[in-house]
C-alpha cells in the first residue's frame, strides 16, 4: 500500500514537486529529486542543477552517506560537462569518500571512473589510469565495461597501440554481455568502436576501420548522439581520401557539415571544415585547401584562446599556492632535511666502496680461474692434435710401406713366374686384395678429422659424394699417386683413373686433371 501511494504522489510531482517534496519524508523527497534531475541534464542544465541542489540538502539533513555519494558524483559531472574540473574534482572526491563510507561497491566504482574522467581531461594520464584500474577492482559490470575502454583510449594517447587494442576490444566483449540496451551503454559501445576504427585507420587497416566506423555510426543513430555521428562522418571522410575515393570522401564530409550547420555545432562544423581542406589538398586543389585550413585555425584559436587563458591563470595559482605551502614545509625541516642527507651521503659512499671492493675481488677470482681453466684446455688440445699428428704420420707411413711390400711381391711373381697364366692369376689376385679394411678407413677418417678438421668438414659439407668419392678426397689430400691409391684401395690405376673422373664432374670440373688442385685448395 505505502508503495502505492509514493509511485501516486511521484506522478502528481510531474505538476506540483513541492506536494511531492511535502509528501515523502527527507530521504525519500532528496532521492525524487535526483532522479529528476537527470532527466533535465541536457535540456535545462539549470533546472537539474537546483534539483540536485534539493537533493544534496535531503541527503545533508538525514546524513545518508549513499545518497550523499551519489548526488555528490551526479554534481561532479554536472561541473564536468561544464568544464568546471577543479570543482568537478572536488565533489567526485566527495563522492568517492561518502560511498567508501558506506561501502556500496556500485557508488564506489561510479565515483572512480568519473575521476579518471576527469584527470583525463585535466591531462593527467597517470592519476586517471589510477582511478580507472580502481573502478575495475570494484567488479561492478557497467563500470568495469567503460573503466576497460577507458584504459584502451589512454593507451592509444601513450603509443601503446597493442595494449589499447586489447582494452577496447575487452570493453566491446564485456558490453555485449551486460545485454543492456540503455543510453549510457549503447553511448559506450559507440565510443568504444569509434575508437578502434580510429586505431585501425592509423595502422592503416581501412577496411577494419570502416567496419568499426560504421558499428559507431548505426549505434549512435539508435540514440541520437549527433555528436559522435559527425565524428563517424567525418572518420569514414579520412579512410575514403586514403583510399583515394574522393566522391564518396566528398559525401560523408558533406553530410557531417549539413548535420552540424543545421545543428549549431559549430566545434564540429570547425573540423568539418578542416576534413574538406584535407580532400581538396588530395585532389590537388591547393589553393582551396590552404583557405580552409586557415579558417579552421582562425577559429580554433578564437573559440579556445579564453579557455586555455582560463586554464593558464588557475594552474598558475594554484601552482604559487602549492609552492608557498611547500616553502613553509622546506623551511621547518631544513636542519633535518640536511641532517639526514649528510648521514644517507656518508652511509653510501661507505657501502659504495665496499661494494667496488668485493666486486674487484670477485673479478680477479673470476679471472685467475678461468685462465687457469684455459691453461689447461690449451694444453690438453695441443697434447691431442700432436697425438692425433703422430697417428695419421705413423698410419701413412704403414700404407706407404705395405705400399712397397706389394711392388716388391709384384717384381718377386715376375722374376719367379714367367709362366704367363700363373704371373697373370697372381697379379689379378693383387689387384683384387683390398689392403685397408673398413675398419681402417674408419679410423683413418677420425685421424685425419682431427688434423685436418677444416678441410674435413668443407669434403662432408659437398652434396652428392659417395662413401667411395669421399675416400679418393681423402687420398688426393694426402697426396697419393694413381699407382699407390690403386693399392690402397685394392682396384687397377685405370679404375682410380675413371673414379677420379667422375669425382671431377661431380664437382664441376671440366678439366680432371684439375681436380688435384682444387682438392689442395679446398
Amino acid at each position: 500500500m505505502k508503495q502505492l501511494i509514493i509511485l501516486f504522489i511521484l506522478s502528481l510531482a510531474n505538476f506540483n514537486p513541492i506536494f511531492a517534496s511535502q509528501a515523502l519524508n527527507a530521504n525519500d523527497s532528496a532521492a525524487y529529486f535526483l532522479d529528476k534531475s537527470y532527466s533535465y541534464a541536457e535540456a535545462d542544465k539549470a533546472k537539474s542543477m537546483s534539483l540536485l541542489n534539493k537533493a544534496l540538502g535531503g541527503y545533508l539533513k538525514t546524513n545518508s552517506e549513499k545518497g550523499l555519494a551519489e548526488t555528490y558524483n551526479a554534481i561532479s559531472r554536472w561541473f564536468a560537462n561544464e568544464s568546471q574540473w577543479d570543482t568537478s574534482m572536488s565533489l567526485a572526491l566527495k563522492s568517492l569518500n561518502y560511498g567508501e563510507k558506506s561501502g556500496d561497491k556500485t557508488i564506489i566504482a561510479k565515483a572512480c571512473l568519473n575521476l579518471g574522467n576527469i584527470y583525463y581531461n585535466l591531462k593527467n594520464i597517470e592519476k586517471s589510469k589510477s582511478f580507472y584500474q580502481m573502478a575495475i577492482r570494484t567488479g561492478h559490470p557497467h563500470t568495469v565495461a567503460s573503466a576497460t575502454s577507458n584504459l584502451g583510449l589512454i593507451y592509444s594517447y601513450q603509443g601503446q597501440i597493442d595494449s589499447a587494442k586489447y582494452m577496447l576490444t575487452k570493453a566491446l566483449a564485456m558490453f555485449d554481455n551486460l545485454k543492456d540496451s540503455s543510453l549510457l551503454v549503447l553511448s559506450n559501445i559507440a565510443i568504444t568502436n569509434l575508437n578502434l576504427g580510429t586505431i585501425s585507420y592509423d595502422e592503416k587497416e581501412y577496411g577494419l576501420a570502416k567496419k568499426y566506423f560504421n558499428t559507431s555510426l548505426r549505434t549512435s543513430y539508435k540514440i541520437k548522439d549527433f555528436n559522435n555521428i559527425v565524428l563517424n562522418y567525418l572518420n569514414f571522410g579520412q579512410v575514403f581520401i586514403a583510399e583515394k575515393n574522393f566522391t564518396l570522401a566528398f559525401e560523408v564530409i558533406d553530410r557531417a557539415s549539413n548535420i552540424s550547420d543545421s545543428l549549431k555545432m559549430h566545434h564540429l562544423l570547425n573540423y568539418c571544415n578542416y576534413a574538406m581542406s584535407q580532400l581538396k589538398f588530395a585532389q590537388g586543389d591547393f589553393k582551396t585547401a590552404y583557405e580552409m585550413l586557415a579558417q579552421f585555425f582562425s577559429t580554433k584559436d578564437s573559440l579556445s584562446a579564453k579557455d586555455i587563458e582560463n586554464k593558464i591563470a588557475n594552474l598558475q595559482m594554484k601552482y604559487e599556492s602549492e609552492k608557498s605551502q611547500q616553502q613553509i614545509v622546506n623551511l621547518k625541516n631544513a636542519t633535518q632535511i640536511e641532517r639526514y642527507r649528510t648521514a644517507s651521503i656518508i652511509i653510501f659512499l661507505v657501502f659504495s666502496s665496499l661494494l667496488v671492493i668485493f666486486y674487484l675481488n670477485k673479478r680477479r677470482v673470476v679471472a685467475r680461474n678461468r685462465m687457469e681453466v684455459l691453461n689447461k684446455q690449451k694444453v690438453e688440445a695441443q697434447k691431442n692434435f700432436e697425438k692425433a699428428q703422430n697417428d695419421i704420420v705413423y698410419f701413412t707411413k704403414l700404407i706407404q710401406e705395405n705400399t712397397e711390400r706389394i711392388e716388391c711381391f709384384e717384381k718377386e711373381l715376375l722374376s719367379s713366374y714367367r709362366n704367363s697364366d700363373e704371373v697373370t692369376q697372381k697379379q689379378e689376385k693383387l689387384r683384387t686384395m683390398k689392403i685397408l679394411r673398413d675398419e681402417d678407413w674408419v679410423y683413418y677418417k677420425t685421424l685425419f678429422s682431427e688434423v685436418y678438421s677444416s678441410f674435413y668438414n668443407k669434403m662432408m659439407s659437398i652434396p652428392d659424394l659417395s662413401e667411395g668419392d669421399r675416400r679418393q678426397v681423402l687420398l688426393l689430400k694426402m697426396g697419393y699417386t694413381h699407382k699407390m691409391s690403386a693399392d690402397v684401395l685394392g682396384i687397377s690405376t685405370e679404375g682410380i683413373k675413371r673414379a677420379r673422373q667422375r669425382l671431377a664432374r661431380k664437382l664441376n670440373l671440366l678439366d680432371a686433371s684439375k681436380l688435384e688442385e682444387y682438392i689442395q685448395k679446398l
